[in-house]
């Protein structure tokens, strides 16, 4: 995909924005042509990037690209997304091991707490040069790798559901009343992820429990109504 920056088709884009899917090794064959000629045909590039993963290890490759076409650029950088996947224990790019920063710059990665994600910046490479990344684990994160699938789409609907809850809860009381304590340790999860990734496992292993608490909470609530309640537990209750 192109970054946010890049408003049409015809604008030039400096930085490729790839994710990998959970699940087995994979490959794509990355078509570009220059976007205004009827030329596709005959002056194109692609570009192939592969996933494979041994053990604890994910490895991708993105090779040299092949062909070219008007206004092709001699260089780009990548930003790589793993979605559901546990912060690594290292992440390298062409042997170097890059560092990990909350507000990161080229050269540097990160780890997205509702997406559950490491992103890695790669900086300015060569189109004509191969890139080589490695995301190395623990035993933990590919053994419970599962316990993270569905969690992000939890954590995108609690934004919605925290302006629903204040609303509801406005309407029968105190419109400026905070939010309840265990709803707040339910809903800002991946809050507490985004600040410590590397606390994660923690996180989500008090996620359940904190869950359980926030109902039993909400079920006592004279304030909210019982088709709020019922909400409450059908979006943050089951995991899709």
């Amino acid at each position: 995909m192109n970054p946010a920056t890049v408003k049409n088709l015809q604008q030039p884009c400096d930085t490729l924005v790839l994710t990998f899917i959970p699940g087995g090794d994979g490959q794509l064959r990355y078509y570009e042509d220059d976007g205004m000629s009827q030329q596709y045909k005959t002056n194109y590039a692609v570009t192939t990037v592969s996933k494979k993963q041994e053990g604890n290890t994910v490895r991708v490759r993105i090779s040299p690209r092949e062909g070219s076409f008007a206004g092709a650029s001699d260089s780009r950088s990548y930003e790589l997304r793993f979605p559901a996947v546990f912060p690594p224990k290292s992440v390298k790019v062409n042997g170097k091991e890059l560092a990990y920063s909350r507000f990161p710059k080229a050269g540097e990665w990160t780890y997205d707490g509702y997406t559950l994600a490491p992103v890695i910046y790669t900086g300015t490479t060569a189109c004509d040069a191969p890139v080589e990344i490695e995301l190395a684990f623990d035993d933990y994160a590919t053994a419970h790798q599962a316990d993270l699938y569905g969690m992000s789409g939890v954590f995108k609907r609690c934004l919605d559901l925290t302006v629903e809850f204040k609303t509801e809860q406005g309407a029968h009381s105190e419109p400026y009343l905070m939010l309840p304590e265990e709803y707040l340790r339910v809903s800002q999860c991946p809050n507490f992820i985004l600040e410590e990734p590397f606390r994660i496992a923690e996180f989500i292993g008090a996620y359940a429990k904190n869950k359980a608490a926030l109902f039993e909470k909400t079920d006592s609530m004279t304030i909210i109504g019982d088709n709020f309640k019922q909400r409450l537990k059908a979006v943050i209750g089951s995991v899709k």
